[in-house]
């Protein structure tokens, strides 16, 4: 069974956004501003990752379970975090070799790819928001991507680049607008590769509480990134 709690704070902390929204900062620079919501909360779709009964297909390297810290592989930032970002106490989270690091053997994207969402009905805005926690070496070593399913093809909505890799040492939210992109068979995969011998020891993706909605996860804009 899924965490139901949550998700109810999670839509009544929304609900108070939206009834203060007008006085809520929308100044990216505002230390400690909420975002105020222009959608009505509608969620099409949420994920806690507590266990898989959704159905999402994971390729090589990628499960779903409670999180295992794990030390810090050293030149490539942080290990994998002890705990989830959700206050609930399943403890569950999506990641590439959970409390451990990905291969550097080169390799071509593997996936982890969400089941199909219908929205096709979706008026105005959606909204592909989730947690993250990914600690890669940068590319031409490895290269990280979020891509979404536009009833045709995959669409790139986000991927890693150049030096200095991606370091987090903490859950953050990430937002991107898929609006542009919403279909009866709507999907979402988040995958990483490495292109290149020699890419340093990486502990690699940890995703957690995984959103399509027509607002942003309401979270502080300082930890916070829309894209």
């Amino acid at each position: 069974m899924k965490s139901a709690p949550r998700f109810i704070r999670k839509r009544a902390l929304l609900a108070a956004l939206l009834a203060t929204s007008a006085a809520a900062s929308a100044d990216p620079g505002a230390a400690g501003g909420m975002m105020g919501p222009s959608g009505s909360g509608t969620v099409y779709f949420e994920e806690d990752f507590s266990d898989n009964n959704a159905g999402w297909t994971l390729d090589a390297e990628w499960q779903i379970g409670p999180a295992v810290a794990s030390p810090s592989p050293g030149a490539c930032g942080n290990g994998d975090p002890g705990t989830d970002n959700s206050p609930s106490a399943d403890n569950g989270v999506a990641g590439v070799v959970i409390g451990g690091n990905a291969s550097t053997a080169v390799h071509p994207y593997y996936y982890l790819t969400s089941p199909p969402t219908d929205l096709s009905q979706a008026a105005g805005a959606v909204w592909l928001s989730f947690y993250r926690w990914l600690n890669s070496d940068y590319t031409p070593f490895m290269q990280n991507t979020v891509e979404v399913w536009d009833g045709s093809t995959w669409v790139t909505v986000w991927s890693s680049g150049s030096a200095p890799g991606v370091q987090d040492a903490a859950w953050g939210a990430h937002a991107y607008d898929v609006s542009a992109h919403v279909n009866a068979a709507f999907r979402v995969r988040i995958g990483h590769r490495v292109d290149s011998s020699g890419a340093f020891t990486c502990s690699s993706w940890n995703v957690d509480d995984l959103t399509l909605g027509d607002f942003p996860v309401p979270v502080e804009l300082t930890s916070f990134e829309i894209e």
